[in-house]
């Protein structure tokens, strides 16, 4: 019915393309049925942490599972017949870009089995025995261990570590977690803003799991956390001084020479010094709505880290000394939307729903680097420009002293950008700091396809268009 309804408005109304070059572009009502979408129409997306292959989970397009990508060229690879495991609402990507493989679970509908395939073939490599039988409490996966020839399995009663190729279980130990609350959950997190932190979280090398976890789900029930060491599965449990013993969980965050390790609270960030097992700095929360404070990234060097706090309020401490290096302030009332940092801790970048910005920070300082500017964006600021030169200026802008350029003063990345960008109907990003030489790029999700965008060099990489004809556009380096 509602399929015939459409038949209709469009027979009275035909589509039109907004953008006269592209057979379809943007969203309705200009643009196709999503089963008549490509390959590259997606929910979501994940870069390897190489930045060599991009794995996309199709929304209602071609049956057939997984899409494989090339991130180089934005050729299609392979489909393969996995679904991501999903951890509590989390899902959980374990993507081994150097031996080219990924661990998912069956598709199949009534079979959660964990078999890991091959990127470009797509081919089975490995099937991953399970011994629970437990329905009610099924076995979870936290994430790929180490050099990434491991798994990290949650079963009830039971934390394991398991070998991929061969598959075998290499250590086990029993769960200091309820049976009930085998994976872990706690009260806390990040709110009112996208990112992705989680209650549980994994040293730059893999080798390290940090655990929050609430016994009883209150929030009135105190938090425990601990500290994994995942090639001997010894846990550690780190107590909160006696003070901040109620204290529930904003984020984790390990730095990269594995000396730190950030806890985020409600109230305030705990420095904890993983050498001398004992805790250094505290820095107390300062916004005037919530105190919280996430960290998120430490910087390259491990010297500062990056904070996450209520209302898209960004800060970087020094944290030897505790001090504030910089700061991040969102305009009046615009204060929701996505938070991402690179995995080196180099680019941060907010896109903020108000203003339909994506704005690209320093991370050492917080300092706006520049800036993108998406079709309303352009709409909103530039009406009186035509549309095609609305969508050529849409890019980004370099801002030394951190303000935003003046109308008329913009400068486009290009004169002219093969891939019109138009995101009205933009759904979110990802960062990947080890693309092109480990420059920091941003892989954007558009209506009409994946733009993968070099933050540092300013130019459009690759595109993978949304066209039924064809698997994928590639656009060399500009």
């Amino acid at each position: 019915m509602i399929i015939g309804a459409c038949r209709m408005v469009d027979a009275v109304s035909p589509r039109t393309p907004a953008i006269r070059e592209l057979a379809y572009a943007g969203d309705r009502p200009d643009a196709p049925p999503l089963e008549q979408r490509g390959n590259a129409t997606f929910m979501f997306a994940k870069f390897d942490d190489e930045g060599r292959f991009l794995v996309t989970v199709p929304f209602m397009g071609p049956a057939g599972g997984l899409i494989a990508w090339d991130a180089r060229t934005g050729a299609m690879l392979s489909r393969l017949d996995i679904k991501i495991p999903m951890m509590l609402s989390w899902p959980v990507w374990m993507i081994d870009g150097k031996r080219e493989r990924m661990l998912g679970q069956s598709s199949s509908l009534y079979d959660d089995q964990f078999r890991l395939v091959d990127l470009r073939t797509g081919k089975i490599v490995a099937d991953l025995p399970d011994d629970n039988t437990d329905t009610k409490h099924p076995t979870m996966a936290a994430g790929l261990v180490g050099d990434g020839n491991e798994v990290l399995l949650f079963k009830p009663g039971r934390i394991e570590v398991w070998q991929l190729d061969p598959p075998q279980l290499a250590r086990s130990i029993p769960s200091p977690m309820p049976v009930d609350r085998y994976v872990p959950g706690c009260v806390g997190g990040i709110p009112a803003t996208y990112n992705d932190k989680h209650c549980f979280e994994f040293s730059l090398d893999r080798r390290t799991l940090a655990v929050a976890y609430t016994p009883v789900f209150s929030p009135m029930s105190e938090s425990h956390f601990i500290v994994i060491d995942l090639p001997t599965l010894e846990v550690t449990e780190l107590r909160m001084p006696n003070e901040r013993a109620n204290r529930t969980l904003a984020s984790f965050a390990f730095s990269p020479d594995n000396k730190w390790l950030a806890v985020g609270t409600d109230r305030e960030m705990l420095i904890y010094d993983r050498a001398d097992y004992s805790w250094a700095n505290t820095i107390p929360g300062d916004h005037k709505r919530n105190q919280l404070v996430g960290p998120v990234r430490f910087t390259p060097d491990s010297r500062r880290v990056i904070t996450l706090e209520d209302q898209l309020q960004a800060s970087v401490y020094d944290v030897d000394s505790g001090k504030l290096i910089g700061r991040h302030k969102p305009e009046f009332e615009n204060w929701e939307g996505v938070f991402e940092v690179s995995r080196d801790g180099s680019r941060v970048v907010i896109y903020k729903f108000l203003s339909d910005t994506f704005e690209v920070m320093d991370g050492q300082d917080m300092k706006r680097l520049g800036f993108v500017c998406p079709h309303f964006c352009n709409v909103k600021h530039n009406p009186n420009q035509p549309p095609a030169a609305r969508i050529r200026t849409a890019g980004a802008w370099p801002s030394r002293t951190g303000a935003a350029p003046r109308s008329g003063t913009r400068r486009p990345i290009k004169s002219e950008l093969r891939c019109v960008i138009r995101c009205e109907n933009l759904s979110h990003f990802h960062i990947n700091n080890n693309y092109l030489s480990a420059t920091a790029a941003i892989q954007v999700v558009f209506g009409i396809g994946v733009l993968h965008y070099c933050l540092r060099s300013s130019s459009l990489v690759s595109f993978v268009a949304n066209n039924p004809s064809s698997d994928s556009v590639a656009i060399p380096e500009m």
